[in-house]
């Protein structure tokens, strides 16, 4: 056999094994997108008062949820958001958003508003820190996001500690919003 049939052949071979790889790996990662990537663009509280028990909040949270895959869409049938105050077992409100579809490396930013009273117990520990916080001008919130996605046999738990300025007048703030990816845990 010739020098030139066998480099022919050889090169054949290597072709086919090339596609025969593409093909697998194609077969095997279909329809299971990567997990996307959460990050807190920006948040403020408009209100964050504690009187006699009772907290008083406005907070604003925008949320910017990344399809990092390069082909697959996200379909997510339902996000839920809570937040809370530090570590306190104290849901500010959960919001559930409606099912939809992200295509690949899309961006979709979800803007929440958590408003309202609420009666709380915070221990001396809470209240303490709640008014050096007080007297910061910005809070410790803790943003916990459940995703449920088609397809996945996970619900991916996301978890943002953030601190949140307070919004003084319609312009000043007690300082900046830093931009804070959250972290995703797979349960």
């Amino acid at each position: 056999m010739s020098v030139k049939k066998t480099v022919t052949i050889v090169g054949i071979l290597c072709t086919i094994i090339v596609l025969a790889c593409v093909i697998l790996s194609q077969t095997l990662t279909k329809g299971t997108p990567r997990t996307p990537r959460i990050t807190v663009i920006n948040a403020s509280l408009a209100k964050f008062y504690l009187n006699n028990n009772t907290l008083d909040y406005n907070l604003a949270l925008n949320i910017a949820f990344r399809n990092p895959s390069i082909t697959k869409p996200i379909n997510y049938k339902h996000i839920e958001t809570t937040a809370r105050y530090i570590d306190e077992r104290f849901p500010l409100e959960t919001f559930t958003s409606s099912p939809f579809k992200q295509g690949a490396r899309d961006t979709n930013v979800l803007s929440l508003n958590f408003q309202g009273q609420q009666i709380v117990k915070f221990s001396e520990n809470v209240i303490s820190q709640f008014q050096s916080e007080t007297a910061a001008g910005a809070y410790t919130i803790n943003v916990a996001v459940v995703l449920q996605i088609q397809k996945f046999s996970y619900k991916p738990h996301v978890l943002c500690l953030l601190k949140v300025p307070m919004i003084f007048n319609s312009t000043s703030t007690s300082g900046s919003f830093r931009v804070t990816q959250c972290s995703v845990q797979k349960n």
